[in-house]
C-alpha cells in the first residue's frame, strides 16, 4: 500500500510539473497568472516529494529533518503562490493590493517553517518519522491560517463577480481547492498538533489528485491556460497509470489474501513487467474518453457555413429568418442564448432570438450600437472589454459573451451570442462568425426588401378594397333610381297616364333602352368586383345541358329574329355540374355580342361536344360576323377592353361582358 501511495503521490508530482512547464510555453511566462501557477505547480511537487521522503524510516533522522524542512517551507509556499494565482483569476483587486501589503510578513511566517523554530527534530512513532514542533510552530499556523482565510474570499468574491468562461474556471479551481487543501491540513497539520499522533501524515500529499485533476478539467473544458490539447493527452497519461496501479493494487491484495501473505518475488517482479504491457490499450480507451468529454463542442466549420446559408434562404420573413439563424447558432456554437437587434432607415427595428432570450432596454441598444460604430465591424469580445465601462456591464448582467456588429447601408444591428455552454468561444469560433456576417447582412437586406414590397402590396389591396366597396355602393345606389325610372317609362309606354304619339314612343323606348344598359353596367360592376374578391356565390347543381342552352337562346331569339339572324343549336344531351344562373349569364354575354356584330341576314351556330374520358363540355358560339382580329385576342378577358373598329363604335358597349 506504501508503493502504491508513492506511485500516486509522484503521478501527481510529474502532473504537476507538466502543467507548470506547458503553462509557461506560447509566452505564457508574461501572464501573472500563469507564473504563479506555474510556481505554484512546482512547490506542490516539491512539496508531495519531500513529505514521502520525510515519512520514509529507512533514511537517517538528519535526512528527515532537512526532508521535513523542505516540506513544511514548500507547503506553505504552495499555499501562498495558490492565493496569489487565484486572487488574479477572480481579479480581486482589493485582496491583491491587501495581500502586497503584508507578502513580507506572510513570507517570513512562511520562511519559519524551514527552521528549528517550527521543526526543532524529528522522532521515529511506529513506522514513520514525528515531527518535534518548536517554539514558533503557532506562528507558522497562524499565517497558514491567513492565507486559507484570504484564499477563501478571493474565491468566494470571484464566484460572485464574474460569469461565462471566467466564473467556470474558478468554480472549477474552487471546487479541487476546497476538496483537497482542508484534507491536506487535516492530515499534515491539524490532526499531528492536536493529537501528537503523525500516523495519517502519509495520506497528506494524496489529495492533491483532487486538485490536479480538477485543473486539468478546467484547462481541457474552459482553456483556463491555452494549452488545452497537451494537457488533455498529459491527463489520459495520467489516468492511465493510475487506472493500471489500481488494478496492481487489486491483484497485489488478491494475492496476499490467497497466499496468506507469502506471495514469491518473482510474481511481483512478473506483475511489474507484465502490467505496463497494457499501457498503450488503456490510454486508447482514455484518449477517447477524454476526447469525448473535452472536445464535444467540435463541429465542421464548412458544413456549419452550409447550413446557415441554407436556413438563410429559406424564408422570406425577417422574423422567421433571424429565429432561425439564431436557433442553427446556439445548436452548433453550443451557446445557451443568441438573439438579433436591427434597426434599418426605413423605420424597421426587430429583436428576435433563441427562446426566453434576453431583452434590451432601448438605452441599452443605444449604448452598444455606439460602441459597434466605434469598432466598425469587429466582433466584440466581453471578456476584451474594460470591466469598468458602461456596456460590459450591460453585456455582462444579460450574460452575453460574444456580440457581433452588423453594419450596412440602411442596417445597423448586433447578433449577441450568450454563454457556451461547453467551453468558451476560440478564435476558431470568431474566424467562422466572420465567415457569415456578410451573407447573412445580404439575407438580411433581402428580407426587408420583400417585407418592403410585400407592404406595398398590402397597401394596394386596400386600396382594391376601398374600390371595391365603392362599387358596390355606387352599384346599388345607381340601379335603384335607374330601376325606378325604366318602372316610370314603362307606365307611360302602356299609355297609363294618357295617349302618345309615335314620336314620343320611340324617345320613351330609347330612354328605356339606356336605363337597362345602364343597369346592366352597374351588374356587370358589381359581379367584376364580387369576382375579383373571391365572393361570387356559385351555386352547383346538376342541369340538362340541351335544356339550359335552349332556354338561353330563348331569350335573345326575337332579338335575332327581327334583325333576320337565324340561329341554332346541336348536340347531345347531358347532364352536367354547373350554375344554372352563371352560366345563361355567360350564354347571353356571348349570344348578344355574336348579334352586334353580325350583319343581316347572317347566322349564329351553338354547338356541344363530349369528352367522356376527360368528363367535360365544350360549349362554342359561332358567329357569321365580323370576327376578332389575332393580335386583339389578348385583351378578350381583360376589363373594359374593346376592339377599335366602325362596328364596336356603333354597337357600344363596355368591354365587361366576357
Amino acid at each position: 500500500m506504501d508503493i502504491i501511495a508513492v506511485l500516486v503521490d509522484a503521478i501527481i508530482s510529474v502532473s504537476m510539473v507538466l502543467l507548470a512547464v506547458l503553462s509557461l510555453l506560447k509566452k505564457g511566462y508574461r501572464n501573472s497568472i500563469n507564473y504563479f501557477f506555474a510556481l505554484f505547480s512546482f512547490f506542490l511537487a516539491v512539496f508531495i516529494v519531500s513529505g514521502d521522503i520525510s515519512n520514509n524510516i529507512n533514511i537517517p533522522e538528519n535526512s528527515a529533518l532537512i526532508a521535513n524542512y523542505i516540506c513544511f517551507l514548500t507547503g506553505y509556499g504552495s499555499a501562498l503562490l495558490l492565493l496569489l494565482f487565484t486572487t488574479r483569476l477572480a481579479e480581486v483587486k482589493k485582496i491583491n493590493k491587501l495581500v502586497k501589503f503584508i507578502f513580507l510578513p506572510l513570507m517570513i511566517m512562511g520562511a519559519i517553517g524551514a527552521t528549528p523554530l517550527v521543526v526543532a527534530g524529528v522522532a521515529l512513532q511506529g513506522n514513520i518519522y514525528a515531527v518535534n514542533y518548536g517554539p514558533l510552530i503557532g506562528v507558522y499556523a497562524f499565517g497558514l491560517a491567513v492565507v486559507v482565510a484570504l484564499l477563501t474570499y478571493s474565491l468566494i468574491y470571484g464566484l460572485r463577480h464574474t460569469y461565462g468562461e471566467k466564473r467556470h474556471q474558478l468554480a472549477i479551481t474552487a471546487t479541487g481547492i476546497a476538496l483537497s487543501v482542508p484534507l491536506v491540513l487535516i492530515f499534515a497539520l491539524v490532526i499531528p498538533l492536536a493529537t501528537g499522533k503523525f500516523a495519517y501524515n502519509s495520506l497528506s500529499t494524496t489529495p492533491a489528485m483532487i486538485l490536479t485533476l480538477c485543473i486539468f478539467y478546467a484547462i481541457g473544458r474552459y482553456h483556463l491556460f491555452d494549452i488545452r490539447n497537451a494537457a488533455v493527452r498529459t491527463l489520459a497519461y495520467v489516468l492511465s497509470l493510475m487506472f493500471l496501479l489500481s488494478v496492481l493494487f487489486v491483484i497485489l491484495v488478491a494475492l496476499l489474501a490467497i497466499f496468506h501473505n507469502s506471495v514469491d518475488s518473482y510474481v511481483l517482479y512478473g506483475l511489474v513487467f507484465v502490467v505496463p504491457l497494457f499501457i498503450s490499450p488503456v490510454k486508447k480507451v482514455f484518449d477517447r474518453w477524454t476526447s469525448q468529454i473535452f472536445y464535444r463542442d467540435y463541429y465542421n466549420s464548412d458544413e456549419f457555413v452550409l447550413r446557415i446559408n441554407r436556413v438563410m434562404t429559406s424564408t422570406t420573413d425577417l422574423r422567421k429568418l433571424l429565429e432561425k439563424v439564431s436557433e442553427e447558432l446556439a445548436r452548433t456554437l453550443r451557446s445557451r442564448q443568441v438573439f438579433f437587434f436591427i434597426h434599418t432607415d426605413t423605420g424597421h427595428h426587430i429583436t428576435a432570438g433563441t427562446p426566453s432570450h434576453t431583452r434590451l432596454s432601448k438605452e441599452e441598444e443605444i449604448h452598444i450600437m455606439s460602441l459597434i460604430i466605434g469598432h466598425s465591424k469587429e466582433i466584440l469580445l466581453t471578456s476584451s472589454l474594460d470591466f469598468d465601462s458602461h456596456v460590459y456591464k450591460i453585456l455582462a448582467s444579460h450574460k452575453i459573451e460574444v456580440a457581433v456588429p452588423l453594419y450596412n447601408d440602411g442596417i445597423r444591428g448586433c447578433v449577441f451570442l450568450g454563454e457556451r455552454m461547453a467551453s468558451h468561444y476560440t478564435s476558431r469560433d470568431i474566424r467562422v462568425l466572420n465567415l457569415i456576417i456578410d451573407s447573412l447582412l445580404i439575407a438580411i437586406q433581402n428580407t426587408i426588401s420583400i417585407e418592403s414590397i410585400r407592404e406595398s402590396n398590402s397597401q394596394l389591396r386596400q386600396i382594391d378594397k376601398v374600390k371595391d366597396e365603392f362599387v358596390s355602393i355606387a352599384s346599388h345606389e345607381l340601379r335603384t333610381p335607374m330601376t325606378v325610372i325604366r318602372g316610370f317609362v314603362s307606365l307611360l309606354q302602356r299609355e297609363q297616364l294618357g295617349d302618345l304619339n309615335d314620336k314620343q314612343q320611340d324617345i320613351l323606348t330609347k330612354i328605356s333602352d339606356n336605363t337597362k344598359a345602364l343597369i346592366d353596367l352597374v351588374s356587370d360592376m358589381l359581379d367584376i368586383s364580387k369576382l375579383e374578391a373571391n365572393k361570387l356565390d356559385i351555386r352547383i347543381s346538376d342541369f340538362e345541358l340541351a335544356d339550359i342552352i335552349n332556354s338561353s337562346l330563348e331569350k335573345i331569339r326575337l332579338m335575332f329574329d327581327k334583325k333576320g339572324i337565324k340561329s341554332s343549336y346541336k348536340g347531345d344531351s347531358v347532364v352536367i355540374k354547373t350554375d344554372a344562373e352563371r352560366f345563361e349569364r355567360i350564354m347571353l354575354n356571348l349570344l348578344s355580342n355574336a348579334y352586334k356584330f353580325t350583319d343581316v341576314g347572317g347566322s349564329v351556330t351553338i354547338t356541344s361536344t363530349i369528352d367522356e374520358s376527360a368528363a367535360m363540355a365544350t360549349i362554342c358560339v359561332a358567329d357569321t360576323g365580323i370576327g376578332i382580329p389575332e393580335n386583339a385576342m389578348d385583351g378578350l378577358f381583360k376589363k373594359f377592353s374593346q376592339i377599335n373598329n366602325y362596328l364596336q363604335r356603333q354597337s357600344g358597349g363596355t368591354g365587361l361582358g366576357l
